[in-house]
């Protein structure tokens, strides 16, 4: 006699009927044990067609003998792996699947999750996780049931190590795996690498004060220079006119009654220009120090460069060093 819930179980199976898609290695091994597990869970046999459907998925995997797979467990109440298998079935499921199929695979799916709680794991490499028997691998979320878990996590050439997690049900836990490097010693034996210290957060205020600043600098020295540009003409248009006029300068700034002025204009628009210039290469150097203060990772070990202005007669520019 057939219960309501094989009945309903069935009815489910019945929609994702549809077959697999034949593979030549296996073929016969696969469809047989598929066919085999909907048979059975029609038959009220759902155990027997649990282990059918893990025959066909060890087999070949496919989004419909995962969701065969999938709606049995779920009816026989073992929500981790339902809703690993669901959750395969649900990403990949086929063109060919009708919305009747979609419709039962979701909701189930949602059911699943609803029993169990989801961990995703962050690590710089993907690493082994064992929970229980389970096997499991870090790059993709996986389920487990609510409550306390071990997680044991290991990799070749690496330091394994354990960890507790809570889980809660229709909750996500994200948890964070870094495992030690380890290296041979002399006597074959593992040595623990130590892992790279990870750098304080260093304050991004003095970045944006030396960007300020240099800005700051820059725009005054653009002012200077152009002021002292602005001289420099006015020098020459009144030298010109004392010229045209018959007259002559000495360098001391004699000749002429406008000589002395002259002399004393030309000396204020040089000192602006090179003032201007002096600035413009400061500001210069504070913004791009603030540009690579906030851009340049905080690495312990990560060179150190200065860039500071320099000034020397006839001559400027920057002035870099670095510490390795």
């Amino acid at each position: 006699m057939i219960g309501k819930r094989a009945v309903a179980i069935a009815l489910a199976l019945g929609a994702l009927g549809i077959g697999v898609v034949p593979n030549e290695a296996h073929a016969d091994g696969v469809d047989e044990a598929f066919a085999r597990g909907q048979r059975l869970a029609k038959e009220g046999q759902i155990a027997d067609a649990e282990a059918a459907f893990e025959q066909a998925w060890a087999g070949r995997k496919s989004w419909d003998i995962a969701g065969n797979l999938g709606l049995t467990e779920a009816e026989l109440g073992k929500w981790e792996e339902a809703a690993e298998h669901l959750d395969y079935a649900v990403t990949h499921i086929g063109g060919l699947a009708t919305p009747t199929q979609k419709k039962a695979l979701t909701e189930r799916y949602e059911q699943a999750k609803s029993n169990v709680g989801t961990v995703q794991v962050a690590s710089p490499r993907v690493v082994n996780v064992k929970v229980g028997s389970r096997v499991l691998r870090s790059d993709v979320p996986f389920f487990l049931a609510p409550g306390a878990h071990k997680l044991e996590c290991s990799e070749e050439g690496y330091e394994s190590t354990t960890m507790d997690v809570v889980v809660e049900a229709g909750r996500l836990a994200k948890v964070l795996i870094e495992l030690k490097k380890v290296a041979a010693g002399p006597d074959g034996t593992k040595i623990p690498l130590p892992i790279k210290p990870q750098a304080e957060p260093r304050p991004s205020w003095p970045g944006w004060l030396l960007g300020g600043v240099g800005l700051a600098a820059a725009g005054v020295g653009a002012g200077l220079l152009g002021v002292g540009q602005s001289g420099l003409a006015d020098a020459e248009t009144t030298g010109a006119s004392i010229s045209t006029a018959g007259g002559k300068c000495t360098a001391s700034g004699g000749g002429s009654p406008q000589c002395a002025d002259l002399a004393d204009d030309l000396d204020s628009a040089a000192s602006l220009s090179t003032g201007g210039v002096v600035m413009l290469i400061a500001g210069g150097a504070l913004l791009i120090g603030g540009v690579i203060y906030l851009v340049i990772p905080n690495e312990p070990d990560a060179p150190t460069v200065s860039i500071a202005p320099w000034v020397a007669p006839g001559s400027a520019g920057l002035l870099m060093q670095g510490v390795y």
